[in-house]
């Protein structure tokens, strides 16, 4: 079994990721300190589903000026640590 990863990050608005896995994931096994954005440093508070292979992250502070996101988190059968720009 080959590890699903992240292939793209956007942003959904000003204080929320849009992340994008090759494969379906759980938000619900995600810990809200296994993302980190930058150069912001904002705190993530809630990951939400909206798409079997898409989840949402809210940060504390707007990031839609941050040009990475950095997962570095213990999900099984996600690749870690991973680290991507925004698109």
């Amino acid at each position: 079994m080959s590890l699903n990863f992240i292939t793209s990050a956007t942003f959904f608005d000003i204080s929320t990721s849009e992340v994008t896995y090759k494969t379906p994931v759980d938000a619900a096994a995600f810990q809200l300190d296994d993302f980190q954005t930058s150069p912001s440093g904002a705190t993530a508070t809630a990951i939400v589903q909206s798409a079997a292979n898409v989840i949402q992250i809210s940060w504390d502070d707007d990031v839609d000026t941050d040009t990475v996101l950095a997962y570095s988190g213990a999900v099984p059968s996600v690749l870690q640590p991973q680290t991507i720009g925004y698109t």
